[in-house]
């Protein structure tokens, strides 16, 4: 057995269909995993020479669903992140967490240009303004009363951003998932079982 001196403990149950192209295959996997991830793909999980060396497909399979494989590791997928408690139902979620407070940060920046038409400074906003000799000059103004509220937002979103960040890469929520590889050939739903 390949992975018999050290087993791995499969964390991505792979679906897929016979009649993909395979560099796109192996792209779509490259895409949605990473480096820790440990799949089950069953075109690689599964003996499927069919030479009489090794067990048959039916064999592998078993006579009932609850033998399967294929139930066995979405089982043990499911199993093992419900002791994971929340952080697993919830990992979508945090991971997006730090991109989108960025993002809201970003738009906090720019809403007084958009606005008030000026560059927002901590406590003031930056106007241009014409001179008399025709050049530009820039003045500090009070756009709102409530303008400080602005920037104090944005500072508070990047730090939530980097907390969140953290303390995904601290906590290292477990990664157990279903993946369903998209196929131009063969509709979804006709390969799910």
């Amino acid at each position: 057995a390949l992975n018999a001196a050290s087993p791995l403990e499969v964390n991505v149950m792979t679906s897929h269909s016979w009649a993909e192209n395979a560099e796109d295959f192996l792209e779509a996997l490259l895409r949605s995993t990473s480096a820790d991830d440990v799949m089950f793909v069953c075109a690689l999980s599964l003996y499927q020479a069919a030479d009489g060396h090794g067990p048959s497909i039916a064999e592998q399979i078993g006579g009932a669903a609850s033998e399967s494989p294929f139930r066995r590791v979405l089982e043990h997928i499911l199993l093992k992140g419900k002791s994971a408690g929340r952080l697993w139902r919830w990992r979508p979620i945090l991971a997006t967490l730090p991109g989108a407070c960025l993002f809201l940060a970003a738009c906090l920046y720019f809403l007084p240009v958009l606005l008030w038409e000026c560059v927002p400074g901590f406590r003031q906003c930056a106007r241009s303004r014409e001179t008399t000799v025709g050049g530009t000059d820039w003045v500090w103004t009070d756009p709102h009363p409530a303008f400080w509220l602005v920037p104090a937002l944005g500072m508070l979103c990047i730090a939530l951003a980097a907390v969140a960040a953290m303390a995904g890469w601290w906590m290292q929520p477990y990664a157990g998932r279903m993946l369903v590889v998209p196929n131009r050939e063969c509709d979804i739903y006709t390969r799910l079982w």
